[in-house]
């Protein structure tokens, strides 16, 4: 193991990050020569070009683009590895990151995770809002340690999905929409009118579910790349005097110019709880307690 090309590697993801060499090594804190010359050795020692020198910009070879995801997974490694070295010194335990959809963190995972640290202030949590289709590749590259998503619950080597929540949903639209002076919704009502979801692109479990009402009771699916999580959505279902299909506990957040109204034989959609293989069994067992006392089953 060569671990003297351990910053030649950290230097060759910067420029590709940073699109050029020049500002790579303003990152780096260094002159632009050394950088290119621990480039130079690196690729060297690979016995490959990592770079297209004829452009002004960094653009990478077929070689650079095949070892960058490689590079990339592996200083993420690192940086759990220097983050656990300070912990260990101010005699904290390794962070555990959360991940999920916008409602879900604010709602049960922020309250969860502070009662955790409550119980234990050794253990050190945080979270960050994630779409739900990059959620299976930010636990592959260690970006996150847990997430939560709504997915069909599956087992592989490296990832346990188990589900812990079926959630309902109600019809939310503007209160001087028609349907808001209902007090209780039947999906035959929705026919021909828009209903505004989350792109397929953002949560393809979530996409589906709405395309097979959509099928099942006639209305209209209307989605935009700029809705990326709940308050796009509701912000556009305020907008554009559409109706929206939202998870009950979601509704708590909706602005007081909206009304969440009951459907009669809700549909409802599978909360899965994702997992590395690395988090503690006793770490889940936990989560479970607080999963139960925390998310709401309407």
């Amino acid at each position: 193991m060569n671990l003297r090309l351990l910053q030649s590697y950290w230097l060759f993801y910067l420029v590709v990050k940073e699109g050029s060499f020049t500002k790579a090594a303003s990152v780096a804190s260094m002159c632009q020569p050394p950088l290119s010359m621990h480039i130079k050795k690196l690729e060297d020692s690979l016995g490959v070009k990592l770079f297209e020198r004829s452009n002004k910009k960094a653009v990478l070879t077929k070689e650079g683009r095949a070892i960058f995801p490689v590079v990339e997974k592996f200083l993420a490694k690192t940086e759990i590895f220097f983050d656990q070295v300070q912990a260990n010194l101010d005699g904290m335990e390794k962070k555990v990151t959360f991940g999920s959809f916008a409602w879900l963190l604010q709602l049960f995972i922020a309250p969860m995770l502070n009662e955790l640290k409550s119980a234990d202030p050794r253990k050190r949590y945080d979270f960050i809002e994630i779409e739900s289709i990059d959620l299976v590749s930010q636990l592959q590259d260690f970006k996150i340690d847990v997430g939560y998503a709504y997915a069909e619950p599956f087992e592989r080597a490296d990832i346990a999905a188990v589900p812990i929540a079926q959630i309902e949903n109600k019809v939310v639209v503007p209160k001087n929409h028609f349907l808001a002076e209902f007090d209780r919704i039947h999906l035959e009502q929705l026919s021909r009118l828009d209903c505004i979801c989350l792109p397929s692109d953002v949560s393809p479990q979530l996409f589906s579910f709405m395309k097979q009402l959509s099928a099942q009771y006639h209305f209209n699916i209307v989605s935009r790349t700029d809705i990326r999580n709940f308050y796009n959505q509701v912000a556009f279902v305020e907008s554009q005097h559409a109706f929206a299909i939202v998870a009950t506990p979601a509704c708590d957040l909706i602005s007081k110019n909206l009304k969440a109204i009951p459907i009669v034989n809700t549909p409802c959609l599978t909360l899965v709880r994702m997992t590395r293989e690395d988090v503690s069994q006793r770490l889940r067992n936990r989560l479970k307690e607080r999963e139960e006392a925390h998310i709401r089953i309407e």
